[in-house]
């Protein structure tokens, strides 16, 4: 007697019927994925505009960086002015007891400390802030306590 199996179309279409409708979902998502990117895109574009701030009086009080990117780029550009200047007062001004290796790695810091600096300055071209004048006396850079 030869035994016959009866296929099991019932789960497998079962089964397929779940897999269509996680696909729909799926699909249902990246559209509205798509579509939410798209708008915030379009809301993005729309708001920006020009700085028009090249008459800003700052009335002498402090240091005028720009507004939106050129405000952003001038601050990065202030930060690395400061550690630039830290870095070359230290390599120059090196503490009792820095060892050869200690000097390598504060020099190689220093270098790409000016490098940073000077592509700031360069990127902002004439909206760069002027080159700051920091007094680092009050930092004891032949200790190597912190004080």
């Amino acid at each position: 007697m030869e035994k016959t199996t009866k296929p099991h179309n019932d789960s497998l279409l079962h089964f397929n019927s779940e897999i269509e409708k996680r696909d729909l979902r799926r699909r249902d998502f990246l559209k509205f994925a798509g579509a939410s990117a798209a708008s915030l895109a379009i809301l993005g574009m729309s708001s920006c505009k020009k700085d028009h701030d090249d008459d800003m009086d700052n009335g002498g009080k402090g240091l005028y960086f720009g507004s939106g990117d050129i405000a952003i780029l001038n601050y990065a550009y202030a930060l690395e002015q400061l550690e630039a200047a830290f870095y070359i007062q230290l390599v120059n001004n090196p503490y009792a007891g820095m060892t050869d290796m200690e000097k390598a790695f504060f020099t190689d810091i220093r270098d790409h400390e000016i490098a940073h600096r000077e592509f700031f300055k360069v990127a902002l071209g004439a909206k760069a802030i002027s080159s700051l004048d920091l007094n680092l006396s009050g930092i004891n850079f032949s200790s190597r306590e912190f004080q």
